[in-house]
């Protein structure tokens, strides 16, 4: 790696708590039910918690610097930001 953005150096230096995503999937799959022949359609739902690590603005790498060539921010004020 050859700058000090990115990568796992600023994983350790997080103290902010984590975010955490809570995704509950609902899903019909065919089960046969005991003493049947066919297969029928059970509703089943199942909870997936997904941490997400929380950083300041100064430990986030810059992903994609994008240059506004066309001026599109420009043309509509208020609904992009500059964030440089």
């Amino acid at each position: 790696m050859g700058s000090a953005v990115g990568g796992s150096a600023h994983i350790g230096a997080m103290t902010a708590e984590p975010f955490t995503v809570t995704a509950d999937v609902s899903y019909r799959p065919y089960r046969v039910p005991p003493r049947c022949r066919k297969a029928r359609p059970v509703d089943e739902v199942f909870t997936h918690y997904i941490s997400i690590p929380s950083v300041t603005s100064n430990d986030a790498p810059v992903v994609a610097i994008v240059p506004d060539d066309r001026k599109i921010a420009a043309s509509n004020p208020g609904r992009f930001r500059e964030t440089l």
